[in-house]
């Protein structure tokens, strides 16, 4: 990082770059993925959340942080950024390099939040002040009203892109040119790459994450595939053996079902998730998503997408019903 700063200063200078900070911070990600198997920002992210959270305990302030659009989440995510931009090319070799961070992030919580003064204030309606369009306060807020459907965009399409962030800092980074595998596996034969039984399973799994159920869709083709490959690894966390291949996997034919036989439903009602899944839920359409969900994937065919591993790429998966009855049953209890 230390070597390349004067470099990327000089370039950004002579090609005009716009906004240097996503720039460097573009080329520091390349720096930091040269460490294969050791994941430095969620690290960092990580011990900056842990912080912040300790910090929203102590302080009621954080609970006004709405409307400056910041919560613990968003907050730590900046506060990462200001690590790798300003802090790490700081860096001594043999010194607390920890405490600098430490430091680095009670101070950006100090300034962006607790210390600085608030300053959004409430501000009067009144029906006879007017402008020189005869335009009151309630007319104007009125009016602001009719753009609703505008800023409920805006709003939707900003939570998205920072959720994305934030998924990309914990689960990712992504290589680009594993992206791009993966788009051209999935890629049907009409350009498609989404799946609708794929893609509800994929969004069933990070509603919470988005924090509404109208964001996500704001995503486009490469955070789809960033989204499938997170939640591959989460279920692969989770010692799953079909169910993380099949959600990140190629449709090759889907056939959609509503119910299983008798056997499969009296595997399931005997599996020891099976209460836990009733007791969470207590919904009737919950249980006959997850018997549809069962269904459509022991009738349908997928095959294995897998960059690292070229020897199981493109073969077939084999959908074990007892295997497949119970890895869903879990995947309901994460979602």
């Amino acid at each position: 990082m230390n070597f390349v700063i004067p470099l990327l200063s000089h370039f950004a200078h002579q090609n005009k770059v716009g906004v240097i900070d996503e720039f460097i911070m573009w080329i520091f990600n390349e720096i930091l993925d040269m460490f294969p198997g050791v994941n430095i920002y969620a690290k960092l992210y990580e011990t900056t959340i842990s912080n912040v959270l300790k910090s929203e305990a102590k302080n009621p302030i954080w609970m006004k942080q709405d409307i400056r659009g910041k919560d613990p989440v968003t907050h730590s995510y900046a506060s990462v950024g200001n690590i790798i931009l300003n802090i790490m090319p700081k860096y001594t070799f043999n010194r607390s390099i920890i405490s600098l961070n430490f430091t680095s992030i009670n101070k950006n919580t100090s300034c962006q939040v607790l210390d600085i003064e608030y300053e959004y204030n409430y501000i009067s309606l009144s029906s006879s002040r007017r402008d020189e369009d005869n335009v009151s306060d309630f007319d104007k807020y009125e009016s602001s009203l009719c753009k609703q459907d505008e800023s409920l965009f805006v709003q939707s399409k900003m939570n998205c892109e920072d959720t994305m962030n934030r998924i990309d800092a914990i689960y990712g980074p992504y290589d680009k040119w594993k992206i791009s595998f993966y788009n051209d596996r999935l890629t049907n034969e009409n350009g498609v790459i989404i799946n609708n039984f794929q893609k509800k399973l994929i969004f069933n799994m990070f509603f919470k994450e988005f924090r509404d159920t109208q964001s996500v869709y704001n995503i486009n083709t490469e955070e789809y595939i960033k989204l499938m490959l997170a939640a591959r690894k989460i279920l692969l966390d989770h010692k799953m053996v079909c169910l993380p291949y099949i959600i990140s996997g190629k449709a090759e034919k889907i056939v959609g079902r509503k119910s299983v036989n008798k056997k499969e439903l009296i595997k399931m009602q005997s599996s020891p998730c099976y209460p836990m899944v009733m007791n969470k839920y207590r919904n009737e359409k919950v249980i006959k998503n997850i018997l549809s969900t069962i269904a459509t994937i022991i009738s349908s065919d997928f095959t294995v997408i897998d960059y690292e591993n070229r020897n199981i790429d493109g073969k077939k998966i084999e959908t074990i019903p007892d295997i497949i009855i119970e890895e869903v049953l879990i995947y309901t209890l994460l979602v």
